[in-house]
């Protein structure tokens, strides 16, 4: 069995692009090893007449119900990543202890992204980030709370901040965290050289590998500011075929299975995000591909075993 260990749903595009709703998601896994899947937060069915601090405790509702009704195939949403404001003393504490309730059981973590660069065209409003958030002792506090409610925490970045993430994780050796994305290797703006994206990520990458309480999502690579995408467009926008995606991915996937080890990855879709480059079974079968050359265990790591545990995922 596989588990794909992010993916998101919504019935309102809200400048995501498509909906993208449970009988989509299932059409694309049919005829794969996927088991299991794990929700993780996308901004969608928010409740505005609730208080700011939890109108998305609704989103975490809407996906603890995914399960109860998967009565054949994949277990839609068989553990849930929620969003709440870490860096908020004053309302997290609430927070987390609706999204815990809401979850049903299932809330294994909180997601709240730290996306942020200089250059403003990179950064989406939406998401609030700012500059040095990782940084700050209100986020550290977030993280011991959520200790505390024993969920990890999981975060979407650009790979200039993977040193501020890292400094983030060894202040708080004690929380286990999960880096979305391979760190999303960017392109676009200020980062248009290739060569040197890959070397500044590959070091960013190196120094968060020591800290021992953190794990990489392997996928993600496919959306629009990733370097990886942006050499697709410039062939033309043609969906890869499995080949390309193979020769595209591999130094990126490579160098973070040998920096974190096979122990420390999981396999994400993140669809339908990536979507929009290839279909599930292209995706699948490229990274089944990248990992054919380890031993069985350690490709069952990857696509099972640690997202199992991560997310109290059961067989």
């Amino acid at each position: 069995m596989i588990i794909d260990s992010h993916h998101h749903l919504w019935n309102d595009p809200g400048g995501f692009g498509d909906a993208y709703d449970v009988a989509t998601l299932r059409a694309d896994l049919a005829g794969s090893d996927v088991g299991a899947t794990v929700y993780v937060e996308c901004y969608h069915h928010y409740d505005p007449a609730r208080p700011a601090h939890l109108r998305s405790v609704a989103e975490t509702e809407w996906a603890a119900a995914l399960l109860p009704a998967c009565t054949a195939g994949p277990r839609i949403g068989a553990a849930i990543v929620g969003n709440a404001d870490l860096t908020d003393p004053a309302t997290r504490e609430e927070a987390l202890g609706a999204h815990v309730a809401a979850g049903q059981g299932r809330l294994r973590g909180i997601r709240q992204c730290t996306a942020w660069d200089p250059d403003p065209t990179l950064n989406a409003a939406r998401l609030g980030t700012r500059e040095g958030m990782m940084l700050s002792p209100e986020m550290r506090g977030g993280l011991e709370l959520l200790g505390a409610h024993d969920l990890h925490y999981e975060t979407y970045l650009y790979h200039p901040q993977l040193g501020e993430l890292a400094a983030l994780a060894r202040s708080v050796p004690q929380v286990p965290i999960v880096l979305n994305h391979v760190g999303t290797p960017l392109f676009g703006g200020r980062h248009d050289d290739p060569a040197a994206i890959f070397a500044d990520w590959r070091e960013g990458m190196a120094g968060l590998a020591d800290c021992r309480n953190v794990v990489v999502k392997i996928g993600g690579l496919l959306m629009h500011q990733g370097v990886v995408e942006a050499g697709r467009r410039r062939r033309g926008g043609a969906d890869w075929t499995a080949a390309e995606l193979i020769e595209a991915l591999r130094p990126w996937v490579a160098e973070t299975l040998a920096l974190f080890g096979p122990g420390r990855c999981l396999f994400e879709s993140n669809f339908p995000m990536d979507r929009g480059a290839c279909t599930y079974p292209v995706l699948l079968a490229a990274y089944r591909e990248l990992l054919a050359g380890l031993p069985a265990a350690d490709q069952d790591q990857v696509l099972r075993a640690n997202a199992a545990r991560l997310y109290r995922i059961s067989d």
